[in-house]
């Protein structure tokens, strides 16, 4: 952090335009001598390496298996009390955000029919979070539907595994 002083640094003290009931005014009190670290955690900067390179390797792994876009590919079709939402393409946790809007919107206590016929993959993360996310939709009132799964095979024995079409 070469050049940077504590005279430089801006500073606003917003509590200084409250009420004089709301702070009292003290001078502050000077540093004794030139203030520096005093202890970095190597640990805690291994693990954070750690987590930059998983998340590296995740990205990777979800861009060979075809997640290539932050917005997840779906269609959503309502009729009366039936909502029909169609998956297609690959399922990551990189387009999972635009997913989980999707999810958000949809109308609650509905007969709720998710179609996977179109998915060609869909990482463990994904696959867990619709996991949960039916039964977070059964407590609206309605019931959600699995269709077309058949074709996707687990990449391990967890229910929540990540899914590939074979």
């Amino acid at each position: 952090m070469g050049g940077l002083r504590l005279e430089t640094l801006s500073f606003d003290n917003s509590y200084a335009r409250l009420p004089q009931a709301f702070y009292a005014r003290l001078d502050p009190t000077p540093f004794s001598a030139t203030p520096y670290l005093v202890h970095a955690n190597r640990a805690a900067a291994e693990l954070l390496w750690d987590v930059i390179i998983g998340f590296a390797i995740a990205v990777v792994t979800n861009a060979v298996r075809g997640v290539r876009s932050l917005k997840a590919g779906a269609t959503v079709e309502e009729r009366g009390d039936t909502v029909a939402l169609k998956l297609n393409g690959s399922h990551g946790f990189i387009n999972f955000v635009s997913m989980r809007d999707q999810l958000d919107k949809l109308p609650p206590g509905k007969k709720l029919t998710i179609d996977y016929s179109a998915v060609r993959y869909m990482d463990h993360t994904v696959n867990e979070r619709f996991h949960l996310f039916n039964g977070e939709y059964t407590l609206t009132g309605g019931s959600v539907t699995t269709i077309g799964k058949e074709g996707l095979k687990a990449t391990s024995h967890s229910d929540v595994s990540a899914l590939m079409r074979s």
